[in-house]
């Protein structure tokens, strides 16, 4: 089972670690490599804070990251395309929407 922001004392931004020193995993990249996930397509609010943690941390834990932007949002147009260079800068992918998943 995967919890996270249970702890009230507890809010970092990716959705892979309960804390900032990323040493209390919530059990995502566990699960993901017991049942042998090697891609994951990421979505979720916000682009520039949660999304691009998450994405960092998953490609840091060894997975080829896909970013949906239809299935994002962020906060500010300039946090948001320094968000993208950073993830684009470590090799994930992105594309526009689900439907490039197809081809």
């Amino acid at each position: 089972m995967v919890e996270k922001g249970i702890e009230p004392e507890m809010h970092p931004y990716g959705a892979c670690y309960h804390d900032l020193s990323e040493q209390q995993g919530t059990g995502v990249i566990e699960w993901l490599k017991e049942n042998k996930v090697t891609d994951v397509i990421v979505g979720g609010l916000a682009t520039d804070y949660c999304v691009k943690t998450t994405v960092l941390q998953l490609v840091k834990a060894g997975f080829k990251v896909i970013l949906n932007k239809a299935a994002c949002r962020g906060i500010a147009d300039d946090s948001i395309q320094s968000a993208y260079q950073e993830m684009q800068d470590i090799g994930v992918i992105f594309i526009a929407s689900s439907q490039e998943l197809a081809r």
